[in-house]
């Protein structure tokens, strides 16, 4: 099941800026909290816990059975995803992903963003990322972005990730969905409130 890991792979790009954004909040910087809107609750099922991690997905979605995560556990990443069939070509999907702590240095937020159009690009030609905003994400500063594309069918996919750097490594969640108005505006809103929920319950694997 790939679908889960595209919607992963352009937040991972990004999340190796957060050493930046960490110096910026211990110099005095002022971030806003990032929480669950409490119109959104209602549209929440109850908090799940999966070891190592634990969210309130949306209502109506299942925990994604993975086919082939062999070279995540090489590489000492966590992954899981959750998602809901539609029926159509691409299911909006949550991806959450645990790295260990990076061994090199932050790549520069210019880098990270041209990264990022890259990889979504290669998918996806006319893809279109955000700026990125800034916050504090259970209390952790943290980055978030949204992004647009048009897929191979003509569907307009929407996303966000949220990511941020923690002593112990990288915790990565994003979504996608399908529809530019009414419902995809609409399930993008719950997609970010259910990304936000998401919390790091253990240390990744070394």
């Amino acid at each position: 099941m790939n679908k889960p890991i595209l919607a992963s792979s352009a937040a991972l790009l990004v999340a190796f800026y957060i050493p930046n954004l960490r110096a910026f909040a211990e110099e005095g910087g002022k971030l806003s909290a990032w929480s669950v809107k409490p119109a959104a609750i209602a549209r929440l099922a109850e908090e799940f816990d999966g070891g190592w991690y634990s969210i309130r997905p949306p209502k109506g979605y299942v925990q994604a059975e993975l086919s082939d995560v062999t070279a995540y556990d090489r590489a000492g990443i966590k992954v899981a995803a959750w998602t809901r069939e539609t029926g159509g070509s691409v299911n909006p999907t949550i991806t959450i992903l645990s790295f260990p702590k990076p061994a090199g240095p932050g790549e520069s937020d210019r880098a990270i963003f041209e990264g990022f159009i890259q990889s979504l690009t290669t998918k996806w030609p006319d893809a279109k990322s955000s700026e990125i905003s800034e916050g504090l994400w259970n209390g952790d500063p943290a980055l978030r972005f949204q992004f647009s594309a048009t897929g191979e069918n003509g569907e307009a996919i929407q996303g966000v990730a949220v990511c941020c750097v923690g002593d112990s490594g990288t915790f990565v969640v994003s979504a996608l969905c399908v529809g530019d108005a009414g419902p995809g505006i609409e399930e993008l809103a719950i997609l970010k409130n259910s990304a936000v929920s998401c919390q790091q319950k253990s240390s990744p694997a070394p």
